[in-house]
């Protein structure tokens, strides 16, 4: 079972000629009040997510795949002209900071790696290793559901387990994700090809060809591990949130047993929310 919230009907950064006509909005808005935009910025292993936020309100988001495309993209010009504060989360060992900086001249930039306080507590023996999007998705998840015992799935490059506890995020667990499996067995192998997940596949526990098999090792595996670690890990109580976010969440959220609430943009509202509270709102 699963809830899905409702996103605000403008946030959908994918249409250029819809984000042009929301901007045209946004700007009209910024010059007659006073209007604060807010950037968050995901660097994550696979993309490059931008959320542009009134407040606490998401009001329009971007993916890339480069930080090359954003030079190239004329509306984010527009958008970073009316930006007061930004932050930048990366996981990367990419250097993005300083692109951002370049990018946004009128605006307070906050990077994420130099933060020591946040609108959650950390009970984490290497509290200095711990990712940046995992603390992200703590404060996001917190954000909505406050003192809840909550699980957050985070189904992306690597699939994340984030346990919060009375607003304290209190570990996990980490393991490869669905394309880093599928990559795993071509590339350390002579012969298995390299194949793809999409909605569409049959993936039978007994596979009757080689494809077959791959793709039920890789789903099948990959269902049965999050299934064990919902299980195990809410075990305690029945008072239990699970979020299922990250970029493949859309396609387990229909296999998953309990009941779960999918935020695909939690990363996003995360960021906001420590911006928030950085800025002191």
């Amino acid at each position: 079972m699963v809830e899905q919230r409702t996103e605000n009907p403008c946030v959908g950064g994918s249409t250029p000629s819809r984000a042009t006509r929301f901007l045209s909005d946004i700007v009209e808005k910024f010059y007659s009040s006073n209007f604060s935009m807010n950037l968050v910025v995901d660097a994550g292993n696979t993309r490059i997510k931008l959320g542009f936020f009134e407040n606490k309100n998401l009001l329009q988001h971007f993916v890339f795949n480069h930080i090359q495309e954003i030079d190239t993209n004329e509306v984010l010009k527009e958008y970073f002209e009316i930006v007061k504060y930004a932050i930048v989360s990366n996981v990367t060992d990419i250097e993005v900071d300083n692109s951002f900086r370049k990018y946004l001249s009128n605006a307070s930039i906050i990077n994420f790696s130099t933060l020591k306080n946040f609108p959650l507590q950390i009970d984490y023996k290497t509290s200095h290793t711990l990712g940046q999007d995992r603390i992200a998705c703590a404060a996001g998840s917190i954000k909505e559901f406050q003192d809840a015992n909550i699980l957050v799935i985070d189904l992306g490059t690597c699939i994340k387990y984030n346990v919060i506890k009375n607003k304290t995020f209190v570990g996990g667990a980490i393991s490869p994700g669905l394309q880093m499996r599928y990559k795993a067995l071509h590339h350390f192998t002579g012969k298995l090809p390299l194949l793809d997940s999409n909605e569409n596949i049959s993936s039978p526990i007994v596979g009757k060809d080689t494809q077959e098999n791959l793709h039920s090792g890789v789903i099948n595996g990959c269902v049965a591990e999050i299934n064990y670690f919902i299980d195990n890990i809410t075990s305690d109580t029945d008072n239990w949130i699970i979020v299922l976010t990250g970029g493949d969440a859309l396609f387990f959220e229909k296999v998953i047993k309990r009941k779960v609430f999918l935020r695909p943009y939690l990363i996003l509202d995360g960021l906001n929310e420590i911006l928030e509270y950085q800025i002191g709102r």
